[in-house]
């Protein structure tokens, strides 16, 4: 989307990425894995009600290594904070501690999900 106003923004929605991806997907979903790569910057959202969240954020930063794009910077961000666990969400937040925990459904933590994707935004004007 462009806004003259403040540069512009274009999104990808990927597929998640799953492990022992088959190679015929891999093939299927190089141009999407091309703009990743080419990205300013990679929004990675995890579902933090998953019990196997720390195993899916570990396999996406591997996949994401294989592809070429482990220098693209990362914005880690864990939703539905509103369902998981306190604590599983503390050893998340232990575990990657630069990252930013929102609930899509009720909004808590979206202000500073936006502020911090607006600060990526000016460093990449």
């Amino acid at each position: 989307m462009a806004d003259p106003r403040r540069g512009h923004l274009h999104l990808t929605d990927t597929v998640g990425f799953v492990r022992h991806l088959p190679h015929q997907l891999v093939d299927a979903f190089q141009s999407t894995l091309e703009e990743v790569r080419q990205g300013d910057l990679a929004l990675h959202v995890v579902d933090a009600a998953a019990p196997g969240a720390l195993d899916q954020i570990t396999t996406v930063h591997r996949v994401l290594h294989e592809i070429g794009a482990a220098q693209v910077p990362e914005l880690l961000v864990l939703n539905k904070i509103d369902i998981a666990a306190p604590a599983w969400i503390a050893a998340l937040q232990r575990a990657h501690p630069h990252v930013l925990p929102i609930s899509a459904l009720s909004g808590e933590g979206t202000a500073e999900l936006r502020a911090a994707l607006a600060k990526q935004l000016r460093e990449h004007e």
